[in-house]
């Protein structure tokens, strides 16, 4: 995994996905558990199965969506 230009690795303990930010490069780790509620819940309004795994999922930090 590349985090502001530099390479992450490491073993989880648990599984979890990546969120980043596009504005200020910052990770967090997102447990699968809840990515699935959060798919469950695209199903249920779109009728698109969505499968998380292990990637990383791009937007905006709450500092840089309300600051």
């Amino acid at each position: 995994m590349e985090h502001a230009g530099q390479a992450h690795f490491g073993i989880a303990a648990a599984s979890y996905h990546h969120v980043l930010c596009e504005r200020r490069g910052v990770l967090a780790d997102v447990a699968v558990e809840d990515l699935a509620q959060t798919a469950a819940g695209l199903t249920a309004r779109t009728g698109f199965e969505i499968t998380p795994s292990g990637q990383v999922s791009r937007g905006r930090c709450l500092r840089c969506r309300t600051g």
